[in-house]
């Protein structure tokens, strides 16, 4: 199961993914897999599987992931699960995170069914703060920062240098803690907020 917070994503996705296993160099090295079903957000495998993809608005009744049986295989991957401009509306927040904890963990066919989630922070209480406090003993966080915590360069010169991550920190530091830390801090401070210090004017004469 393929889920994303928009239908055409997730749909895109499945076709990649199934375009991939159709390609010479992969059925040279694994073999034919794909099977007699192939739809724009779903297709089958040769020994009955399925990858279909979908929306967070979508309906997941009647769908699930993974074989009903210890340790079998399958996965729910949801891959970016709220937009960016959706940050600060805590409502949103809250209701991505009923539909993770009430749809789409139901959809596990059985307890060893991983759910994977790639996303980018965009705030502490998103779908990824919400799993990690909730569900501590439950799940492996894997951090990618853009830039180096220790030597301050970019681990990914390709595609951001140093000199424009640096400027994106400067410009917008909680955007940047977020989205390229992978690290999000709360507006006015983690810890010390901003707004226990009021501004106060001091006029001093000779």
């Amino acid at each position: 199961m393929y889920a994303s917070y928009s239908a055409d994503l997730a749909t895109e996705s499945v076709r990649f993914i199934r375009d991939t296993l159709n390609m010479d160099w992969y059925k040279t090295l694994f073999g034919p897999r794909l099977g007699g079903i192939g739809q724009a957000d779903r297709f089958s495998t040769i020994v009955n599987g399925n990858v279909f993809g979908i929306g967070n608005e979508g309906t997941l009744t009647g769908r699930g992931a993974g074989l009903k049986r210890q340790g079998g295989g399958g996965a729910i991957i949801l891959d970016d699960p709220a937009k960016p401009s959706e940050a600060l509306s805590s409502v949103e927040r809250e209701k991505l995170c009923s539909w993770f904890e009430g749809t789409l963990m139901s959809r596990a066919n059985s307890p060893s069914t991983p759910i994977i989630i790639c996303a980018q922070r965009l705030a502490p209480d998103d779908l990824c703060g919400f799993v990690i406090e909730h569900y501590p003993d439950k799940c492996q966080v894997i951090r990618v920062p853009a830039l180096d915590p220790v030597t301050d360069e970019s681990l990914f010169p390709e595609t951001r240098d140093t000199a424009s991550l640096r400027d994106m920190r400067r410009v917008d530091p909680f955007a940047f803690a977020a989205q390229y830390q992978q690290d999000p801090i709360i507006i006015g401070g983690n810890m010390i907020k901003s707004s226990w210090f009021p501004r106060s004017s001091i006029v001093t004469g000779k």
